[in-house]
């Protein structure tokens, strides 16, 4: 092919590349966007947030048998679905984890008995155990032991750590309590709940610092599914 038939040829490709540019070009939302750095508070959050899905997901998978005979509960499905969230009140000063089940028979609607206690502490327990990569309720001991206020802030110290860590280094800068100190942000929370007849389904919330091993708990009501008054 002669220079004068490859002409028209080179002249379409240079007015493609000319007019590329202008057509490619990001709005002003979207460079500036792209020119905001991802912090590792950031990096954290996403972490923490992928961290309680599984911690749910494995608590549904693996541990319904185990949380139902540890509970005494006749259930007659293979495994137990939970929902794991995450919430950030900046009012507060708060982070809080969230568990949510949908599956206990209580028989009628009345305050939180002992045994709701029990229920909802011991979902909110083997959570715990999820969320930090702890085996404390799942060994075939009987009755399992709890971990100590030590051992528990341990595990919580490491999950904090793992989610707020950057990925091969660690900075010197870094303050050596931080794990504590943003440990004392994080507050985990269980809801359990039953069908009642006539639509309606009663629970049990109960909710303590992530450090914490036992919550107080309190009722959980609604008339209708989806409108509940805690």
């Amino acid at each position: 092919m002669t220079i004068r038939r490859c002409m028209p040829v080179i002249a379409v490709a240079v007015a493609i590349v000319l007019a590329w540019p202008a057509q490619a070009e990001f709005n002003p939302v979207v460079r500036w966007l792209m020119n905001q750095p991802v912090s590792l508070w950031d990096r954290g959050m996403e972490r923490m947030d992928k961290g309680v899905d599984r911690a749910a997901d494995s608590l549904g998978e693996y541990r319904s048998q185990r949380l139902t005979g540890r509970l005494g509960i006749k259930f007659p499905g293979k495994k137990v679905y939970f929902s794991g969230s995450t919430k950030l009140n900046w009012e507060n000063n708060e982070i809080l984890i969230q568990t949510r089940t949908h599956f206990f028979p209580f028989a009628e609607l009345q305050p939180p008995k002992p045994s709701d206690h029990k229920i909802c502490n011991t979902v909110r327990q083997f959570f715990l155990g999820e969320l930090t990569g702890n085996n404390w309720l799942f060994s075939i001991l009987t009755p399992p032991s709890a971990p100590s206020p030590k051992e528990l802030a341990a595990a919580v110290h490491g999950a904090i750590r793992h989610w707020f860590s950057h990925v091969g280094y660690q900075s010197t800068l870094r303050d050596k309590e931080l794990e504590a100190k943003l440990a004392r942000m994080f507050f985990v929370e269980a809801t359990v709940i039953g069908d009642v007849g006539g639509n309606r389904s009663r629970g049990v919330i109960c909710k303590a610092r992530f450090t914490e091993w036992d919550a107080p708990s309190k009722p959980w009501v609604s008339k209708l599914r989806g409108s509940a008054s805690q």
